[in-house]
């Protein structure tokens, strides 16, 4: 019996050797992917602040730009800002339930603005805990609604359509609101025990830089808006050309790569002659 590592005869090489370059290449297209991924999204980053950047619609511009309600909200009206002046509706007010904000499970409060045209536009008011992420201990209504003056701004967001069921209703007396999985437009329309004209798109109200919302008497907090980042995508394509490199590397070491003591010239060892 020959001393050493046995290696695989010729055939056998061979097939190991196609098999290992199939995978690299698999690997190497994965990496791609991920690099294609994250030009995805860092263009997306880059669209979303271009649109921010842009100056705030007034309300007669985005009903304008709207038109009647019912309709697709226009695709370009995304992350634009628009200036939020009206009547807060509370009868149709919902909750999005299990939304935490720094660590504390809560809600949503989402309260369709009724704006000078009749129309309500839905707003993403902010966040109030909740110690089962569905019923909060209490929910403000004293606010009568935004004035021109107070400057609020709001960034228009698309509905999560369809994505919103099932409706829950939670909570006892005045803390009790329909509840909904995220912002549904359609799914708040439904939830009204009448028919109201809501717009199809919502706003996330912005907050103020001296925010003055008090917990304890419900007050929403207005929360930023979340940071998507670039996501993980660089490091994923690292790992899968890491992978190529090591599969392509190992694969060589093991077929081709003479055992030292071979090249020595220690006669105990000898490559396999058999053909195969």
């Amino acid at each position: 019996m020959s001393a050493g590592r046995a290696r695989p005869s010729g055939g056998w090489k061979i097939a190991f050797t196609i098999l290992a370059v199939a995978a690299a290449i698999l690997f190497v297209r994965l990496g791609f992917w991920q690099l294609d991924r994250l030009g995805q999204k860092r263009a997306a980053s880059a669209l979303r602040s271009s649109r921010q950047a842009e100056t705030p619609l007034s309300a007669a511009q985005l009903i304008e730009r709207l038109g009647s309600s019912g309709g697709p909200a226009p695709a370009d009206l995304a992350w634009r800002r628009v200036r939020l002046a009206g009547r807060w509706d509370y009868g149709h007010e919902v909750l999005i339930r299990g939304r935490s904000y720094e660590s504390t499970p809560g809600v949503y409060v989402v309260t369709p603005l009724v704006l000078e045209t009749g129309a309500e536009l839905p707003v993403l008011r902010g966040w109030l805990p909740s110690p089962d992420a569905m019923t909060p201990v209490a929910i403000s209504t004293e606010d009568e609604g935004l004035r021109p003056s107070d400057g609020r701004i709001g960034v228009l967001l698309r509905s999560n359509d369809g994505a919103g069921t099932p409706v829950i209703s939670a909570g006892e007396g005045e803390t009790r609101r329909p509840t909904l999985a995220t912002i549904d437009v359609g799914a708040l329309a439904e939830a009204a025990a009448d028919s109201f004209e809501v717009l199809p798109m919502f706003a996330h109200l912005l907050p103020e830089d001296e925010p003055s919302e008090d917990l304890r008497r419900g007050e929403p907090v207005a929360i930023p808006l979340p940071d998507p980042g670039n996501g993980p995508h660089l490091s994923y394509a690292i790992q899968w050309f890491s992978f190529a490199l090591i599969t392509l590397v190992g694969t060589w070491a093991f077929l081709y790569r003479r055992p030292p003591s071979a090249r020595n010239g220690d006669p105990g060892v000898r490559e396999d002659p058999t053909p195969g």
